[in-house]
Protein backbone atom coordinates (compact mmCIF):
# COMPACT_ATOMS: atom_id res chain seq x y z
CA UNK A 1 0.00 0.00 0.00
CA UNK A 2 2.76 2.64 0.51
CA UNK A 3 4.45 1.86 -2.27
CA UNK A 4 1.05 2.74 -4.42
CA UNK A 5 0.62 5.86 -2.10
CA UNK A 6 4.06 6.80 -2.95
CA UNK A 7 3.16 6.52 -6.83
CA UNK A 8 0.60 7.93 -6.84
CA UNK A 9 2.02 10.73 -5.02
CA UNK A 10 4.76 11.04 -7.43
CA UNK A 11 3.13 10.97 -10.83
CA UNK A 12 1.03 14.65 -12.03
CA UNK A 13 1.77 16.48 -8.96
CA UNK A 14 2.02 19.73 -10.51
CA UNK A 15 -1.37 21.52 -10.91
CA UNK A 16 -0.05 23.19 -14.23
CA UNK A 17 2.32 20.23 -15.71
CA UNK A 18 3.17 16.77 -14.12
CA UNK A 19 6.41 15.83 -12.77
CA UNK A 20 7.71 11.82 -11.59
CA UNK A 21 10.21 11.63 -9.92
CA UNK A 22 13.41 13.31 -11.46
CA UNK A 23 11.20 13.90 -14.64
CA UNK A 24 9.41 17.59 -15.26
CA UNK A 25 7.54 18.61 -18.28
CA UNK A 26 9.07 20.73 -20.22
CA UNK A 27 12.57 19.78 -18.92
CA UNK A 28 15.14 18.99 -22.08
CA UNK A 29 16.67 16.43 -23.31
CA UNK A 30 20.01 17.73 -22.02
CA UNK A 31 18.36 18.32 -18.53
CA UNK A 32 17.07 14.85 -18.45
CA UNK A 33 20.54 13.21 -19.28
CA UNK A 34 22.05 15.40 -16.83
CA UNK A 35 20.07 14.46 -14.45
CA UNK A 36 20.25 10.60 -14.88
CA UNK A 37 24.29 11.31 -14.25
CA UNK A 38 23.91 12.97 -11.05
CA UNK A 39 21.39 10.93 -9.39
CA UNK A 40 22.89 7.38 -10.65
CA UNK A 41 19.83 6.90 -12.83
CA UNK A 42 20.37 4.47 -16.18
CA UNK A 43 19.32 6.03 -18.58
CA UNK A 44 19.59 5.39 -22.44
CA UNK A 45 18.03 6.06 -26.52
CA UNK A 46 18.38 2.57 -27.00
CA UNK A 47 15.26 0.29 -24.75
CA UNK A 48 18.02 -2.68 -24.85
CA UNK A 49 20.58 -1.20 -22.67
CA UNK A 50 17.76 -0.70 -19.62
CA UNK A 51 19.59 -3.92 -18.25
CA UNK A 52 22.55 -2.20 -17.31
CA UNK A 53 22.93 -1.26 -13.93
CA UNK A 54 24.44 2.22 -14.14
CA UNK A 55 24.59 5.28 -15.89
CA UNK A 56 27.31 5.24 -19.49
CA UNK A 57 27.49 8.67 -21.08
CA UNK A 58 27.71 6.25 -24.15
CA UNK A 59 24.25 4.66 -24.21
CA UNK A 60 23.20 8.28 -24.78
CA UNK A 61 25.40 9.31 -27.47
CA UNK A 62 23.39 10.88 -30.94
CA UNK A 63 20.45 12.05 -28.84
CA UNK A 64 20.21 14.92 -30.12
CA UNK A 65 18.83 13.15 -33.42
CA UNK A 66 16.37 11.18 -31.29
CA UNK A 67 12.95 12.59 -29.24
CA UNK A 68 12.37 9.31 -27.03
CA UNK A 69 14.45 8.18 -23.90
CA UNK A 70 14.25 5.36 -21.87
CA UNK A 71 15.04 4.43 -17.79
CA UNK A 72 13.52 2.52 -15.16
CA UNK A 73 12.42 2.94 -11.98
CA UNK A 74 12.05 0.54 -8.96
CA UNK A 75 8.10 0.47 -8.36
CA UNK A 76 6.12 -2.01 -6.51
CA UNK A 77 9.72 -3.80 -5.75
CA UNK A 78 10.27 -4.56 -9.55
CA UNK A 79 12.22 -2.44 -12.05
CA UNK A 80 9.65 -0.66 -14.42
CA UNK A 81 10.01 0.84 -17.42
CA UNK A 82 9.80 4.72 -18.11
CA UNK A 83 9.36 6.63 -21.49
CA UNK A 84 10.50 9.88 -22.00
CA UNK A 85 8.88 11.39 -25.00
CA UNK A 86 10.37 14.99 -26.16
CA UNK A 87 8.67 17.39 -29.00
CA UNK A 88 10.80 16.78 -32.28
CA UNK A 89 12.72 19.73 -32.66
CA UNK A 90 12.83 21.61 -29.34
CA UNK A 91 13.44 18.45 -27.39
CA UNK A 92 11.12 19.31 -24.65
CA UNK A 93 9.94 16.87 -22.52
CA UNK A 94 6.13 16.49 -23.04
CA UNK A 95 5.06 12.92 -22.25
CA UNK A 96 6.05 10.42 -19.79
CA UNK A 97 4.88 6.78 -19.84
CA UNK A 98 5.50 4.24 -17.16
CA UNK A 99 4.79 0.38 -18.02
CA UNK A 100 4.01 -0.92 -14.77
CA UNK A 101 2.72 -4.14 -16.25
CA UNK A 102 1.38 -5.19 -12.98
CA UNK A 103 0.10 -9.03 -13.20
CA UNK A 104 -0.95 -9.32 -9.46
CA UNK A 105 -4.63 -8.57 -9.65
CA UNK A 106 -4.81 -7.22 -6.26
CA UNK A 107 -2.08 -5.00 -6.40
CA UNK A 108 -3.56 -3.47 -9.72
CA UNK A 109 -6.82 -3.17 -8.30
CA UNK A 110 -5.87 -1.56 -5.55
CA UNK A 111 -3.35 1.05 -7.86
CA UNK A 112 -6.64 2.00 -9.93
CA UNK A 113 -8.22 2.91 -6.86
CA UNK A 114 -5.89 4.89 -5.58
CA UNK A 115 -5.44 6.75 -8.86
CA UNK A 116 -9.22 6.93 -8.97
CA UNK A 117 -9.67 8.25 -5.41
CA UNK A 118 -6.62 10.93 -6.28
CA UNK A 119 -8.35 12.30 -9.08
CA UNK A 120 -12.31 12.11 -7.72
CA UNK A 121 -12.71 9.45 -10.65
CA UNK A 122 -11.38 7.60 -13.37
CA UNK A 123 -12.99 9.46 -16.21
CA UNK A 124 -13.21 10.78 -19.79
CA UNK A 125 -14.96 14.02 -19.70
CA UNK A 126 -14.43 15.48 -22.82
CA UNK A 127 -15.67 13.13 -25.75
CA UNK A 128 -15.07 15.51 -28.46
CA UNK A 129 -11.50 14.49 -27.93
CA UNK A 130 -9.92 11.57 -29.59
CA UNK A 131 -7.69 9.95 -26.63
CA UNK A 132 -7.02 7.17 -28.46
CA UNK A 133 -5.13 8.72 -31.12
CA UNK A 134 -3.60 11.31 -28.52
CA UNK A 135 -1.86 8.88 -26.63
CA UNK A 136 -1.55 6.48 -29.66
CA UNK A 137 -3.07 3.46 -28.01
CA UNK A 138 -2.09 0.25 -29.16
CA UNK A 139 -4.11 -2.44 -30.94
CA UNK A 140 -5.26 -4.83 -27.97
CA UNK A 141 -6.20 -2.22 -25.58
CA UNK A 142 -8.84 -3.68 -23.35
CA UNK A 143 -9.37 -0.96 -21.31
CA UNK A 144 -8.74 2.91 -21.71
CA UNK A 145 -9.42 5.68 -19.14
CA UNK A 146 -8.72 9.09 -19.35
CA UNK A 147 -8.53 12.28 -17.65
CA UNK A 148 -8.52 15.67 -18.57
CA UNK A 149 -6.71 17.89 -15.89
CA UNK A 150 -5.76 21.56 -15.69
CA UNK A 151 -3.10 21.55 -17.75
CA UNK A 152 -2.60 17.69 -18.49
CA UNK A 153 -4.06 14.43 -19.60
CA UNK A 154 -3.80 11.60 -17.78
CA UNK A 155 -4.13 8.27 -18.94
CA UNK A 156 -4.64 4.83 -17.37
CA UNK A 157 -4.47 1.84 -20.31
CA UNK A 158 -4.90 -1.96 -20.07
CA UNK A 159 -4.18 -4.31 -22.62
CA UNK A 160 -5.33 -8.02 -23.12
CA UNK A 161 -1.86 -9.17 -22.83
CA UNK A 162 -2.15 -8.16 -19.14
CA UNK A 163 -0.30 -4.86 -19.60
CA UNK A 164 -0.90 -1.80 -17.62
CA UNK A 165 0.45 1.56 -17.81
CA UNK A 166 0.35 5.19 -16.99
CA UNK A 167 0.94 8.39 -19.34
CA UNK A 168 1.26 11.84 -18.45
CA UNK A 169 1.09 14.49 -21.60
CA UNK A 170 1.50 18.30 -20.82
CA UNK A 171 -1.04 19.82 -23.61
CA UNK A 172 0.58 23.14 -24.52
CA UNK A 173 3.57 20.64 -25.10
CA UNK A 174 1.19 18.46 -27.18
CA UNK A 175 0.23 20.97 -29.44
CA UNK A 176 4.14 22.55 -30.17
CA UNK A 177 5.10 18.57 -30.89
CA UNK A 178 2.28 18.40 -33.24
CA UNK A 179 3.44 21.44 -34.84
CA UNK A 180 6.66 20.53 -35.18
CA UNK A 181 5.96 17.50 -36.46
CA UNK A 182 3.96 18.81 -38.96
CA UNK A 183 6.67 21.23 -40.23
CA UNK A 184 9.40 18.20 -40.44
CA UNK A 185 6.97 16.57 -42.20
CA UNK A 186 6.52 19.28 -44.83
CA UNK A 187 9.63 20.02 -45.62
CA UNK A 188 10.99 16.58 -46.07
CA UNK A 189 8.13 16.36 -48.41
CA UNK A 190 9.57 19.56 -50.35
CA UNK A 191 12.96 17.94 -50.39
CA UNK A 192 12.32 14.90 -51.84
CA UNK A 193 10.01 16.77 -54.24
CA UNK A 194 12.61 18.92 -55.10
CA UNK A 195 15.17 15.58 -55.72
CA UNK A 196 12.78 13.87 -57.42
CA UNK A 197 12.42 16.67 -59.36
CA UNK A 198 16.15 17.19 -60.32
CA UNK A 199 16.12 13.59 -62.04
CA UNK A 200 14.47 14.83 -64.92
Amino acid sequence: MKKILILIALIGSSAHSFEFDLWKSGMTMTQAIDSAFINKKVITINKTHLKEKRFKKIRTRGYETEDILYTKDNIFDKERTIILYFTKKTKKLYKITIQLNIKDNDKLANFKNQLSKKYDEIRNPNKKLDYKKIIGVKIGAEKFFAIDKDNSYIFYVESVFNQNEVSYINKNLLSLNNIEEASIKKATHKKYNMTDMNKF
